[in-house]
């Protein structure tokens, strides 16, 4: 990856970011911990329970609903979610009442219902390593950016977290692409975000995020 990268631009990433883009440990972080899930409550089918132990199940399908705690604002609030494969043996959760997911170019992409601006997408990625990936996508940004190593996912998975602002017609956009490997696949996660929705929208995107769970074994 390339010793150097510029530093970062919009204001709210110097808040979040003030080491610019050098790597930090696994372990920071950052704003991923602004909302947790707690360890939920499955509610499955004999259907969905089938489901979810057979590796051929399409993506998108519901696997059960679980109780989760999000925060908002000052405190945390039940919330139902419903559980759905993802990809190559992964599943996320969300809530369908406010969400929806579809499956577009090979990706899984979950939008909200009236916001279609704001979406949380994955696909597979491209490149030797997930180092390697991530650099890549600095590259072809073009624009200013900051590089994290971060854990996301309910199993806490190394990834390598690229944020840059980009301006579009409607204004400031917060892009964040999140690199990680398993069972030899690269994939990346990637949460789009006008400015203004960050702390907002955009923290219920990485709430969603915080579900994501790989089927072990």
């Amino acid at each position: 990856m390339r010793k150097s990268h510029k530093k970062i631009g919009l204001g709210l990433f110097i808040a979040l970011l003030l080491c610019g883009c050098q790597k930090k440990p696994a372990e920071d972080t950052g704003i991923l911990n602004v909302q947790e899930a707690e360890k939920p409550e499955i509610r499955q089918t004999e259907e969905q329970a089938a489901a979810a132990l057979n590796p051929d199940t399409m993506p998108g399908t519901v696997l059960g609903e679980e109780e989760v705690l999000v925060l908002k604002e000052d405190s945390f609030e039940s919330v139902l979610y419903e559980r759905v494969r993802g990809l190559e043996g992964s599943s996320i959760a969300y809530d369908a009442e406010r969400f929806f997911l579809e499956i577009k170019d090979g990706m899984l992409v979950i939008r909200f219902r009236d916001k279609e601006e704001v979406f949380l997408a994955m696909g597979e990625a491209e490149g030797d390593s997930a180092e390697a990936a991530a650099d890549q996508y600095v590259y072809d940004s073009g624009e200013e950016c900051a590089v994290e190593e971060v854990t996301i996912g309910e199993g806490e998975y190394p990834a390598f977290w690229v944020r840059y602002g980009t301006e579009t017609p409607d204004g400031e956009k917060v892009c964040d692409r999140y690199i990680l490997r398993h069972n030899e696949r690269l994939y990346v996660v990637q949460i789009d975000c006008s400015l203004d929705l960050c702390d907002t929208a955009g923290a219920e995107q990485q709430t969603i995020l915080s579900t994501l769970r790989f089927d072990e074994g």
